[in-house]
């Protein structure tokens, strides 16, 4: 279960690098209060998503630990891709197949 809380995370972290000047992945970058908030919305499922598995506390600390990692895999590989879209799709799918490998066993 706690593979599915990383998806909202990732993909909102995603949507908050999509909202700087600075992004190399689309040409004009999306609005900041638009960003913002799916960043917000994605870590909130994300806490709610790893509270099902954790205490509170726990599932807070978790999802600020994913939250710092997906940031920068977004900053740093953004430089180094090529093509960024595939590769997050691969980050999410992959995700997923080990969460249902998971909740499976």
């Amino acid at each position: 279960m706690s593979f599915f809380a990383i998806i909202p995370i990732w993909l909102g972290c995603l949507a908050a690098y999509l909202g700087s000047e600075k992004q190399q992945i689309i040409q004009h970058s999306i609005n900041k209060k638009v960003a913002n908030s799916l960043l917000l919305i994605g870590f909130l499922i994300g806490c709610l998503v790893f509270s099902l598995s954790y205490a509170f506390a726990s599932s807070l600390l978790a999802a600020v630990v994913v939250l710092m990692l997906a940031l920068v895999c977004h900053t740093i590989l953004s430089v180094y891709v090529t093509r960024p879209w595939l590769f997050n799709a691969m980050i999410v799918s992959l995700l997923c197949l080990i969460a249902g490998v998971n909740y499976v066993v």
